[in-house]
């Protein structure tokens, strides 16, 4: 080897990824660590996700951190993206917003594609910087285009929602592909969901089928009450309430609310299982704690029927799985006015922290969770909400409550149920005073 830098580190690749040896972590661990010590850029950036991940050594956030500020410093732009993830996480670093922005900033403007989408990921959430959606969707153009993956996505989401450039369906097909082409689970169930509804190509049901498949496949569990759907509709496939039921159920476990109810309705009508009211008044009790209104009242329904139904189930609701939205989101949460709960809860928040604490998500979400720990959809929804940009919507002082409610209404529409929308906007425009 002769002490060869640049060979000691593709050496610790080989060892890294069994790319013509065996596997081995701490052999790879060790020659990063002889090429980084020799000088090695690109081999202290790979030592600091060995590090982050745990890979091959003990997992020491701080220590990765350590490394890829060293690979910054050589000029290495993947570790410069890399450290402001780090500050934007708070991992191994104090949490930074303005770090993050603007090592983001700087390894965008010198090529990195994972650079340009973490800055494309700030202007939308308005972190570290004013938020800004037609900043975002530049750089997520610019990330996309040098083949980043998750930028590929997040394009077709702008396409998808309009957010930051008119919407089009026929562009959101086109970078949902390339990032399904790419492994990403995500753009292959939107991608299902559009073949499915006949936007922005023509409807064909059996290619939505495929892209749920594929999303399952690829770990995105929330697919499965598509394909749910699918079969118990027979859409792309024989209509098999069996198979469909065994999708809920799966889906259910992952914590996916929607699936919840449509298994305990699966259970009340024995379709596709044997009819068990108690299983299906538990299932409708799981969804409706996180939030479904429907699941709540079929449960309603069916006490109100006479069956002999215990009032509590012993079964617990898994953890409410958090992903992009599934082809029918859940009714998570209910219209509200000025005597809603969760409108209490910002109003105490504003009124505690400021009205602009909205613009700190972190931190905002953090005050949340401890004003309202039982409120964990809402959590959830409003969380979700935020990634939309709806924040910069509901504070501005440029727009009156129509245009608010417009602007607000036109960023959810495409992924939240309509009585979902209509109670973000009625909490936040009661705990805000809109005019």
């Amino acid at each position: 080897m002769n002490g060869d830098p640049t060979a000691q580190c593709s050496l610790g690749l080989c060892y890294k990824k069994g790319l013509g040896i065996a596997p081995d972590t701490k052999l790879a661990v060790m020659w990063f660590t002889k090429a980084a010590e020799n000088g090695n850029d690109a081999a202290m950036n790979n030592l600091a996700s060995m590090y982050e991940e745990g890979c091959g050594v003990q997992q020491d956030f701080s220590k990765a951190a350590g490394f890829y500020r060293q690979a910054a410093e050589h000029g290495n732009t993947l570790a410069k993206a890399n450290l402001g993830n780090c500050y934007l996480s708070g991992k191994g670093v104090p949490a930074d917003e303005g770090k993050a922005f603007r090592l983001f900033n700087e390894a965008a403007k010198m090529g990195s594609p994972k650079g340009m989408c973490g800055l494309a990921d700030m202007y939308r959430d308005g972190k570290g910087t004013s938020r800004s959606l037609t900043s975002a969707f530049y750089w997520y153009q610019k990330a996309a285009s040098s083949g980043d993956i998750t930028a590929q996505k997040n394009l077709g989401w702008c396409y998808d929602t309009g957010s930051g450039t008119s919407q089009n369906h026929v562009q959101a097909v086109y970078w949902y592909s390339k990032a399904a082409v790419g492994g990403n689970s995500i753009a292959m169930n939107n991608l299902g969901v559009l073949f499915l509804n006949g936007k922005g190509t023509a409807r064909n049901e059996l290619r939505a089928v495929k892209y749920f498949r594929m999303a399952i496949d690829a770990g995105n569990l929330m697919a499965l009450n598509n394909l749910g759907n699918c079969y118990r509709e027979g859409r792309g496939v024989e209509k098999n309430d069996a198979e469909a039921f065994r999708c809920y159920e799966k889906a259910a476990a992952s914590g996916n609310p929607s699936a919840m109810k449509n298994l305990g309705s699966m259970y009340e009508s024995g379709s596709g299982v044997q009819a068990d009211l108690s299983k299906a008044a538990e299932w409708y009790r799981n969804a409706a704690e996180c939030g479904v209104e429907s699941a709540k009242k079929s449960l309603e329904a069916l006490l109100a029927a006479g069956h002999d139904i215990p009032e509590a189930g012993t079964n617990d609701a898994p953890a409410v799985q958090s992903d992009k939205p599934d082809e029918q989101p859940p009714e998570d949460i209910v219209p509200a006015d000025e005597n809603d709960e969760l409108t209490d809860v910002i109003e105490k928040i504003t009124e505690d922290f400021g009205r602009d604490i909205i613009l700190e998500n972190t931190r905002f979400f953090a005050i949340f969770s401890d004003y309202a720990p039982k409120m964990k959809e809402e959590r959830k929804i409003l969380e979700f909400a935020f990634s939309q940009g709806i924040a910069n919507d509901v504070i501005s002082d440029e727009f009156d409550a129509q245009m608010k409610t417009s602007r607000i209404r036109s960023k959810l529409s495409y992924v939240l149920r309509d009585e979902v929308i209509t109670r973000i906007i009625g909490c936040f425009s009661a705990a805000y005073k809109w005019k």
